[in-house]
């Protein structure tokens, strides 16, 4: 099935080194608590986690009919919860090391279905913009910011997020425009 939404992809700064000298439980204990952050805000804001990528995860938030712009909003609505629980978690010393995330934000269209072999399916969605959102995630690093969001994901928001320019993105001819939430002015 063909949908359109806003997709989220997210992960763990620094996953590597941080869980380096750990243990295989410990591991799974970090990631618990990273994404009891996330997932929560996800889901509260009308989200579906499709798939768990090692320290990152893929959700989307589906247009609910002809609400063109509700899905985006939901999507960075969650994004900026999900760093609060998290910014929340690091202050209360939940974590061994402080953690940060990545999180890129797009809107376009998947298909949205199981997708494998044989007796193993997994569902999930694929497609050139799921592709294009994986990419921005690169940039959450380069460009430190812990939210990025695509030039056909601000098309929908109403507020104006802050441009960051155009950037190559892997895979893809075209340089894509990159945006950061805008940032309350100074008191």
């Amino acid at each position: 099935q063909r949908i359109r939404s806003a997709i989220l992809f997210a992960d763990m700064r620094d996953y590597t080194r941080i869980s380096a000298d750990m243990t295989p439980e410990e591991a799974v204990d970090l990631l618990n608590i990273f994404f009891d952050c996330l997932v929560p805000a996800i889901e509260r804001e009308g989200g579906e986690v499709l798939k768990y990528l090692g320290d990152g995860l893929l959700a989307i938030f589906r247009e609910p009919g002809d609400d063109l712009g509700g899905a985006a909003k939901g999507a960075l609505t969650a994004s900026q919860s999900a760093m609060a629980a998290l910014a929340e978690a690091n202050a209360l010393g939940r974590f061994a090391n402080p953690v940060a995330a990545g999180i890129a934000l797009h809107h376009g269209e998947a298909a949205y279905g199981n997708v494998g072999s044989g007796a193993r399916l997994d569902f999930t969605v694929i497609g050139r913009d799921v592709n294009l959102a994986s990419r921005v995630t690169r940039l959450n690093r380069t460009l430190g910011e812990p939210i990025l969001m695509t030039k056909p994901f601000v098309d929908f928001l109403w507020d104006m997020p802050e441009p960051l320019g155009e950037h190559a993105l892997d895979g893809f001819a075209e340089p894509m425009g990159v945006y950061r939430p805008a940032r309350p002015p100074a008191a």
